[in-house]
Parts: C-alpha cells; structure tokens; sequence
C-alpha cells in the first residue's frame, strides 16, 4: 500500500487488489474503491458492513491499528457517520459535580448549552466546580469544542443550585 500527498493536498492511497482511495480535504470527501468491493460509502456502519468489525475499532489515532480502523477515525473527524448523543438535564444536587454522558469520554467532541439563569462549569479534565480552571458556560450560552480536540476524559458538569437547566450532546 502507497500513500502519497499530491500537490493539491488530495491524498491518494493505493492498495492491492486494484483499489484506490482519495481524500480531499478541500471538499472533506472520501471516495473508496476496491475492485471486489466496489464503492463504499464512508460511514461508520458502512465500513464495518462492507469490510467486519476490527479488534481495534476503539484505536486513539496513535499506534498500530487496521486500514478499517484508521477509515473510520477519518470518517468521524469528517463528521461522516458517528453518532450524536443527547446528555442534557439539570443539576441533581447543586454545589455537587455530576458527570455528563453517563460517564463516558465524548469521541469527537461535545457541546454545552446552559439554559439556566445562573453560571454553569464544565471539565473533561477533572471534577468540574466554580474555579477559574473550568470552562465558564454564562446563561443562554453554547459551548462547542474546537475542531480537532479529542476530549481526555469524561464531562462534568458544575451548577451552585439544584435544577440549573442545560443541554449536551456528545459525538
């Protein structure tokens, strides 16, 4: 397998059996071609259909993983595919971090919305609480992370009064 970047920064990746693949990230599309396959669309599900779940369908992005695997991680950071799920509530215990997503680390990222009248914090770095290392969500406002970011670790969130409304989604 062959992969090389070509001058117009359109990845083109050469395999065995007569299938190539291009990426262009222009357009942010991904066309994949195999001769005994042909075309797959790039999904998730598309991916594990056509080619079966791999062992390392969890890999990080480092280290050694399957063609499968890797498709799949560019497919997500693409927003193809994935799946987008709701983690809104309110503050169960106000003063009290609780965790978002029933504890489980965003893949791709997350967003916040408070729609309470007061302050909430949010941390997938630690407990989250009413200190200047947490990210500050004022009322009726929407917090993405950025492009790229790969959450470390579960989201908590911190409101002072029990009830604080908020809206969360997670990719």
């Amino acid at each position: 397998m062959a992969l090389d970047l070509s001058a117009s920064g359109s990845k083109i990746i050469e395999g065995q059996g007569g299938g190539t693949s291009f990426a262009d990230p222009m357009r942010q599309t991904v066309q994949i071609s195999q001769t005994n396959l042909g075309s797959i669309p790039v999904t998730e599900t598309a991916l594990e259909t056509a080619t079966g779940t791999t062992a390392d369908a969890s890999w990080i992005g480092t280290g050694i993983a399957s063609l499968v695997a890797v498709l799949k991680s560019i497919a997500l950071r693409l927003g193809v595919g994935g799946t987008v799920n709701d983690g809104g509530g309110t503050i169960s215990v106000g003063g009290t971090a609780q965790y978002l997503f029933s504890s489980l680390t965003p893949v791709s990222g997350y967003l916040v919305q408070n729609n309470s009248a007061a302050n909430l914090y949010i941390s997938d770095t630690a407990v989250a609480t009413a200190s200047g290392i947490n990210v500050v969500i004022g009322p009726g406002v929407m917090w993405t992370t950025p492009p790229s970011y790969r959450p470390p670790g579960p989201v908590s969130i911190y409101g002072a009064s029990s009830g604080q409304a908020f809206a969360a989604r997670r990719w």
